[in-house]
């Protein structure tokens, strides 16, 4: 069997069933597809072959996510729901938190859909790391934190309100001029703060203006 073939069932999964009897369903479709990707990383090495089961791990969580989106009965007007960092990145590791992010306009049911949503996660065994914002929310903090600010670089849209989705790239544009000093300052740091620790005894300078 193959990934394909794996995700057409989880698609094809009937939402009329019971709670447990679902979650019990995508449970068992998801180990099959973790004893078909384990088989793939056993195999020679090749150029891409990491990021290519990465891609495939993010794609099969997708399909998860989005069926049980489905089986809530969908995503009210003026929510979005996307993935950031590594999961935005479709570079998601295995035992990798999932990292989400639910925007929605301040008037949306964003409480009761949260909740009806990630307990569904949880029921899933799923490491989730999620926040609620509105744009207002969303731009406020991302000019405060350069951290969550990274994490919007790998948006990517999952469901709920593209043109939602769309106003995180335009207010970055907007937001970006005046947040790029500070921005590279900071991930400079880092970067010498890594290379720092693998070569402590002759670490290289890096100046910093």
């Amino acid at each position: 069997m193959e990934m394909i073939d794996l995700l057409k069932q989880l698609t094809d999964l009937p939402l009329s069933l019971p709670r447990t009897e679902f979650i019990g369903s995508l449970k068992n479709l998801e180990s099959k597809a973790y004893e078909l990707l384990k088989t793939r990383n056993t195999v020679p090495w090749r150029r891409g072959k990491g990021l290519a089961i990465s891609a495939e791990l993010s794609k099969l969580k997708d399909t998860i996510i989005k069926k049980i989106v489905a089986y809530i009965s969908g995503i009210p007007a003026g929510i979005t729901l996307i993935a950031v960092g590594g999961y935005g990145r479709e570079e998601l590791s295995p035992f990798s938190d999932i990292d989400l992010l639910l925007l929605h306009h301040p008037e949306a049911p964003i409480a009761d859909f949260a909740a009806k949503f990630l307990y569904m996660l949880w029921d899933m065994k799923y490491q989730v790391s999620s926040s609620t914002r509105t744009i207002a929310n969303l731009k406020e903090q991302a000019s405060e934190d350069e951290t969550f600010l990274t994490t919007l670089f790998g948006a990517r849209f999952l469901a709920g309100d593209i043109n939602l989705f769309y106003k995180i790239g335009t207010s970055l544009t907007k937001l970006l001029p005046s947040l790029r000093k500070p921005f590279l300052r900071t991930e400079i740091k880092e970067i010498y703060s890594v290379f720092s620790n693998f070569n402590r005894e002759a670490p290289h300078k890096i100046l910093l203006k």
